[in-house]
C-alpha cells in the first residue's frame, strides 16, 4: 500500500492514524481515527461513556493548572489514599499508573517466568497478549500449564461477562497452584451502584485464601479513563494481593508516573456521585434503544454484549459489510472500530453507545449507505 499525506500533514499508509510511531499490527487501538476525521462529530470507536468528561473535574483543572509547575508526589498522594478509600480496600496494596497500559506491562514483566493463558473468551483486549509477547512468554497449549493468566472481564470487545462467582470458579478450576492471575475489570463500573460487590477484588478473604493455600496471586487492574471519559490523560490502578507483590511493583515502577492533572481529575470524579449515577441511569437505556434500532434496520446483524455496557460488538456476518460500515462511519464523522484490525474478526464492528442526537448521525449513515450491501 502506498503512503499518502493526509490533510493534517501526517504521513501514513492508510492503516495508521498516528504516524511513524504507530505499530498497528501489534497494538492497533480504537480512539485514534478521530485525528484524521476532518468532519468529526463523535468518536464511536472507543468505549468511553456517553456523559463526556466530568464538567466539575474540568473546571477544577482550569483553576489549578498552575500546579504543573511542581513535581507530583512520589508516593502518588493524596490520590492513592483517595482511591483506596473509594474502592473500599482494607489494605494498602494499590498502586496507580500512567493509564492501565503501564501497569499491564509492569506486572507481566515482573510475574514469574513461564507460559501464559487468556481467559475463557473468543477474543479480548490485546494489550495483555502484546505484553506477554514482548517478554517472550508463549501461549500455553492448556490453561493449567500456564504460570500467568490474563483475563478481561467484562471482555472488551465482545462484551462477555462472568459473574464474580463464575470468575472464582474459573480460577479455582483452571489455574494451577503458584500461578499469577491478572484480571482487568476496567469496564465493570458500568455494572451499576453495586459494581464493587460484583468485583473479584472485593472478595478479600477468598483472595487471601487462594494466596495462602494455593500460592495463587490474584491481581486486579482498572483503567479509569473509560468510565470517566479521560483517555487523553492516562490514569489507571492495580490492586495487589500481598505486600511482597506491592513492594516489587513499587520497586520497579517509574517515578512520578501519576501527573497532577490526571490525579486531580480522578480525585474530583470519585467525589462526584451524580456523574456516575447519570452514567448508570442513561447508558443501559440508550444502549437498549440503539440496539433495537440497529436490529430492526439490519436483522441479520448479531449484536453482542451485556446490557449495562457502553458499547456494542456486532457481527455483520460479512467482511464486506463490516469494512463498508467502517468507511461510511468515518466519512460521516463518526469513526467506529473494525474487528479485523487487532482482533482478527473481519465481520465484526464495535461501536460505542452515544447520546441520541449523535447516534442518529451514524444510524442515518448506515441506513443510507449499507442497505444495498
Amino acid at each position: 500500500m502506498s503512503s499518502v499525506v493526509n490533510t493534517k500533514g501526517d504521513i501514513n499508509d492508510g492503516t495508521s492514524s498516528s504516524g511513524a510511531l504507530a505499530v498497528e499490527d501489534k497494538a492497533f487501538h480504537g480512539g485514534q481515527d478521530w485525528m484524521t476525521t476532518e468532519n468529526l462529530i463523535a468518536d464511536f470507536s472507543v468505549t468511553t461513556g456517553i456523559m463526556g468528561p466530568c464538567e466539575e473535574a474540568l473546571s477544577f483543572l482550569d483553576g489549578n493548572l498552575h500546579k504543573i509547575h511542581h513535581y507530583p508526589a512520589l508516593d502518588q498522594e493524596p490520590y492513592r489514599s483517595e482511591l483506596k478509600s473509594w474502592l473500599g480496600l482494607p489494605h494498602e496494596y494499590v498502586l496507580m499508573g500512567n493509564g492501565s497500559s503501564e501497569l499491564i506491562d509492569l506486572i507481566i514483566r515482573l510475574a514469574p517466568r513461564g507460559n501464559y493463558a487468556v481467559g475463557p473468551n473468543e477474543v479480548q483486549y490485546k494489550e495483555y497478549e502484546n505484553s506477554c509477547h514482548r517478554y517472550d512468554r508463549v501461549l500455553a497449549e492448556k490453561p493449567m500449564e500456564a504460570s500467568l493468566h490474563v483475563f478481561v472481564n467484562p471482555t472488551n470487545p465482545t462484551g462477555e461477562y462472568l459473574s464474580v462467582e463464575k470468575t472464582k470458579s474459573y480460577i479455582e478450576e483452571t489455574c494451577r497452584d503458584g500461578s499469577y492471575v491478572v484480571i482487568d475489570e476496567s469496564m465493570l463500573p458500568w455494572f451499576g451502584p453495586r459494581w464493587r460487590e460484583a468485583s473479584v477484588y472485593y472478595q478479600f478473604e477468598w483472595i487471601n485464601q487462594m494466596l495462602t493455600e494455593k500460592g495463587i496471586h490474584i491481581v486486579v487492574i482498572h483503567s479509569w479513563t473509560k468510565i470517566f471519559c479521560c483517555t487523553g490523560l492516562r490514569i489507571g490502578s492495580i490492586i495487589l494481593p500481598c505486600k511482597d507483590d506491592f513492594d516489587l511493583m513499587k520497586k520497579y515502577m517509574i517515578p512520578w508516573n501519576v501527573n497532577v492533572l490526571a490525579g486531580d481529575y480522578l480525585s474530583v470524579c470519585m467525589r462526584n456521585k451524580e456523574y456516575l449515577q447519570q452514567t448508570w441511569e442513561t447508558t443501559s437505556n440508550l444502549r437498549k434503544i440503539q440496539k433495537e434500532q440497529l436490529e430492526k434496520e439490519f436483522p441479520d446483524w448479531d449484536i453482542k454484549g451485556e446490557a449495562f455496557l457502553s458499547w456494542m460488538w456486532i457481527d455483520t456476518k460479512s467482511e464486506q459489510v463490516a469494512e463498508k460500515a467502517v468507511t461510511v462511519a468515518k466519512a460521516w464523522g463518526c469513526p467506529i472500530r473494525w474487528g479485523k484490525k487487532g482482533y482478527n474478526r473481519p465481520t465484526h464492528i464495535r461501536l460505542a453507545v452515544r447520546k441520541p442526537e449523535l447516534f442518529q448521525v451514524l444510524f442515518s449513515a448506515f441506513k443510507q449507505e449499507l442497505k444495498s450491501q
